[in-house]
């Protein structure tokens, strides 16, 4: 080999080495203004950490379970018809109201609610099946037949009228137009009232409703105590 070509091998090895160690030494070296300027990639933001998960375990995607309803919900609605079977019927009302308000029974005289009750006590009687108001404390009056008295209903649509030939009479039977229960009848002895009306009602199937209060409260109450006694 000649003294040129050795001379050229050299250099070109000296070359390679000095190219290896000059990049080994830029790994390690520290970010600068400097050396920003020379490497730009190395102006790019450092990668920020995770936030650290919170304490807070609940998982917002599940929808949330609805509360289920009470039963004593049942028929408290405010549709213009309320339609129950005799087992949802059994399970919001007493015995009582049962026996009067679907199968058109009739409480003995001087022993149903509101027979007697104060006249400066405002409010409204509602029905105890479906909370229809059909009474307005203005229009009871004391007529001494031994059932709550009034003479007339607080609107025309809130009770239906049928003709009853039942126990030998024929008589005029009222009920309550959204759930259809008996009420009781109407007479025309109902001496000097506006109406010459005296809506025989039985008291067992009223729920009187202070002003002021929530009707269906006021009933969902009256039937956790009184419901299936």
């Amino acid at each position: 080999m000649s003294h040129a070509r050795r001379s050229l091998l050299s250099l070109l090895v000296l070359c390679a080495a000095v190219f290896v160690l000059t990049g080994c030494s830029q790994e390690g070296t520290p970010y600068t203004e400097k050396t920003a300027e020379i490497d730009p990639a190395m102006n790019m933001p450092e990668t920020p950490e995770p936030p650290e998960p919170t304490s807070d375990t609940s998982d917002t995607t599940k929808p949330q379970a609805a509360a289920e309803p009470s039963p004593y919900d049942l028929g408290l609605t405010d549709a213009s018809k309320v339609e129950l079977t005799d087992e949802q019927w059994m399970q919001v009302l007493s015995k009582e109201e049962y026996y009067i308000l679907r199968r058109s029974g009739t409480e003995r005289p001087n022993t149903g609610r509101y027979n007697e009750h104060p006249k400066d006590k405002k409010g409204a009687f509602h029905c105890v099946g479906c909370g229809n108001k059909l009474y307005d404390a203005k229009h009871k009056f004391h007529s001494g037949c031994g059932w709550p008295s009034f003479f007339q209903e607080t609107e025309p649509a809130a009770i239906t009228t049928h003709v009853d030939h039942s126990a030998g009479m024929i008589r005029t039977e009222m009920r309550c137009a959204r759930c259809d229960g008996h009420l009781g009848h109407i007479f025309n002895d109902g001496f000097g009232t506006p109406t010459g009306l005296r809506h025989c009602v039985n008291g067992n199937i009223l729920i009187f409703v202070p002003e002021g209060e929530n009707v269906k409260e006021v009933i969902k109450a009256h039937r956790a105590k009184y419901a299936s006694k």
